[in-house]
């Protein structure tokens, strides 16, 4: 009877294992990301935002109910493809998160869900996580881009339910307006795409030409024409390129550092860069006999920021005659006006014995 009894108990416990663990487990596994911003920003919230731009969070209250207005509001035209701001996905893509129909065929979802013990989980993580995300003081779709994730789940449930239906040759209304849906989750349209965003475009069709409409990085050009030029000879390369962009695209020996304080890094209180830190680099680095360089990208201003540069006493900074309309390199070289040991100075200049 006993041993029967306690059969049936760890049957039950297997099956209910997951739901019971999963709360401890889910905070063991964040548990490692917590610990790191304490170690490193003093704080398990803080992150590398905080580290670089200190004062965007210090002026808010990080998770408040006044935040849920202007989160709805985001969320509300996220869903309806009706944003027309300019965002982080502009950036990378066409600027689009998630397509209403996703979200339309994600709700016809829903009352296929079995409430099993995984399934409570998940949506318990989702709301939860939710909940946390819509009080935050940052707007941000892509704060939402784990919900998206797991709405995946809840869209292929209609999606399987369709494309079953034929096959043991049931048709009803219902089973096209959700076939009709699934296929515009699939192009992704209506959606927006660009900026100033367009309307009724097909996700699908843009990324195809997307390639063809966007102009090459003069950036990237301006990168990849120093790197052609210079890679058998590396140095220290300062430039108003984006440094760690700089040190990912040249090749590894290459040290990229900005040319004095302005630069989008300047705004931190525990680390500080300047013109002060460029010479030190600088005068590091002809100590050990590395090649200085500094890269701009060609614009109206170039005068102007080649006055930027610091001056090394005894060097000059010299245009490379293998510059281009992509890209110009200046040079450090030792200034050719120090007097040999065997001159004279006269009265119009240096004249040799």
């Amino acid at each position: 009877m006993n041993y029967q009894f306690w059969r049936l108990f760890l049957a039950l416990d297997e099956r209910h294992l997951v739901a019971c663990a999963w709360p401890a487990r889910s905070r063991r596994i964040a548990a490692p990301y917590f610990i790191f911003n304490t170690l490193e920003f003093g704080h398990p919230l803080k992150t590398g935002y905080d580290f670089w731009v200190p004062a965007w969070s210090e002026n808010s209250q990080l998770f408040s109910f006044r935040n849920v207005s202007p989160q709805l509001v985001m969320v509300w035209s996220e869903a309806t493809a009706n944003w027309d701001e300019f965002r982080v996905a502009n950036f990378f893509g066409t600027g689009t998160y998630v397509v209403p129909a996703f979200i339309c065929l994600s709700v016809l979802g829903l009352p296929f869900v079995r409430m099993t013990a995984f399934a409570f989980n998940a949506f318990l993580a989702g709301g939860s996580y939710f909940i946390a995300t819509v009080t935050y003081f940052y707007v941000d779709a892509r704060l939402y881009l784990p919900i998206f994730f797991l709405l995946v789940a809840l869209a292929v449930l209609p999606a399987e339910w369709t494309v079953l239906q034929p096959l043991k040759l049931r048709f009803s209304p219902s089973m096209v307006g959700v076939l009709t849906i699934f296929l515009l989750t699939c192009i992704g349209y209506p959606s927006q795409s660009g900026f100033q965003p367009q309307r009724n475009r097909s996700q699908v069709w843009d990324a195809l030409n997307y390639a063809n409409t966007k102009k090459r990085s003069p950036r990237y050009e301006a990168t990849e024409e120093f790197s052609r030029s210079f890679r058998d000879v590396p140095g220290i390369v300062l430039s108003d390129i984006d440094p760690p962009y700089l040190n990912v695209v040249l090749p590894k020996p290459f040290v990229a550092a900005p040319i004095d304080n302005q630069h989008n890094y300047c705004y931190s209180r525990l680390w500080h860069y300047g013109k002060a830190e460029a010479v030190r680099l600088i005068q590091s680095g002809l100590g050990h006999a590395i090649p200085v360089y500094a890269l701009f990208v060609p614009s109206k201003e170039l005068d102007q920021d080649v006055q930027r540069l610091p001056q090394i006493q005894g060097y000059r900074w010299k245009r490379s005659e293998k510059s281009s309309t992509k890209g110009v390199t200046m040079t450090l070289t030792k200034n050719a006006s120090i007097l040999a040991p065997n001159s004279v100075s006269g009265p119009i200049g240096t004249t040799a014995r």
